[in-house]
């Protein structure tokens, strides 16, 4: 059973605490349910490669720098993962260089 503090004085406060035991967590990953031509396969993929194609997914066209940033990873780091997800069919560059971007090669 949860806790519970009453402290009464000027104001009356009331803290409780559900039983962790209670607490359910409902959460799936968006990648889960997308239907492929079954040559993808999303069970082998690192983390920093499930929130690239996140990225992408939400940002169609955007570019290696722009992932850098909003990851936190060198754009080294950030390369190395759009290659081999270029190499496993998950993404792939749309454009020139310089106004170009990724974008992913599924449906959402």
């Amino acid at each position: 059973m949860g806790s519970e503090i009453k402290t009464l004085g000027v104001f009356g406060v009331t803290i409780r605490e559900k039983d962790i035991d209670n607490v359910t967590v409902d959460y799936q990953s968006p990648l889960e349910n997308i239907q492929t031509d079954n040559h993808l396969n999303f069970t082998n993929l690192s983390d920093i490669e499930r929130d690239i194609l996140s990225i992408i997914g939400n940002e169609d066209g955007i570019k290696a720098i722009q992932i850098s940033k909003k990851t936190d990873k060198s754009q080294r780091t950030i390369m190395r993962n759009l290659r081999k997800l270029k190499e496993k069919g998950f993404i792939e560059y749309i454009g020139t260089l310089k106004t170009g971007g990724y974008k992913i090669t599924f449906d959402l």
